[in-house]
């Protein structure tokens, strides 16, 4: 399949050296219904992506959680500033609807 020019596993390849070059580590696990992929980071633990281990067959669904788990990377410190709860830590999951 396609994204419009680029096969998805080419998208996938990408994202997946992208994350690389930004220090992001990318686990997969076995995550309950119907999470599908996170992001979790912070001072202590460092920037991480969690994908459903389910979704390794699926290239297409792989890197469009992908995608969207590394938009929050790049967005988290704009939503936790000033909040005490997080410690700076942000944590956004990605659902099946």
């Amino acid at each position: 399949m396609m994204t419009g020019e680029k096969p998805w596993a080419e998208v996938l390849q990408e994202l997946l050296e992208f994350t690389k070059q930004c220090r992001i580590k990318v686990w997969r696990f076995p995550l309950p219904e119907p999470l599908l992929g996170f992001y979790s980071g912070g001072p202590e633990i460092g920037s991480n992506i969690v994908i459903a281990d389910k979704l390794v067959g699926n290239t297409e669904e792989y890197a469009r959680i992908l995608a969207h788990e590394l938009g929050h990377h790049f967005d988290a410190g704009r939503h936790d500033r000033g909040r005490k709860d997080t410690g700076g830590a942000a944590d956004s999951g990605s659902r099946r609807t």
